[in-house]
């Protein structure tokens, strides 16, 4: 249940923040909008990092994904995880503490925000 709840949870609070920050921004220049949002994707990412037992830093078209994936598919053999589980590797050490907190990002935000 925890595993489901988590991800939803944290969802709901990154919408919510965003609605708050931004839809007074609604009459300001779009670049204040934009430096806004960028700045608000930098914090989620810097927490995202903070709470990461590892970062996964690549460009773009790059094979993310496929690493992903396969990450996924070696800790859910590993750890007999269902198969459900195969593409949320951000929430996989839910499913059991052995498995790291992998972070993939392609660092775009984190420099607005730092």
């Amino acid at each position: 249940m925890q595993v489901l709840l988590r991800p939803a949870l944290d969802t709901i609070v990154k919408k919510l923040t965003r609605l708050i920050v931004l839809t007074p921004l609604i009459f300001r220049p779009s670049e204040v909008r934009i430096r806004a949002e960028r700045r608000l994707r930098g914090r989620e990412q810097a927490k995202k990092i903070a709470e990461a037992d590892c970062v996964i830093v690549s460009f773009g078209k790059s094979g993310r994904t496929w690493l992903r994936v396969m990450l996924a598919r070696f800790y859910q053999v590993r750890y007999r995880l269902a198969e459900r589980h195969l593409l949320a590797i951000d929430h996989l050490h839910l499913c059991h503490p052995a498995i790291p907190r992998i972070f993939f990002t392609h660092d775009n935000y984190l420099k607005d925000y730092t």
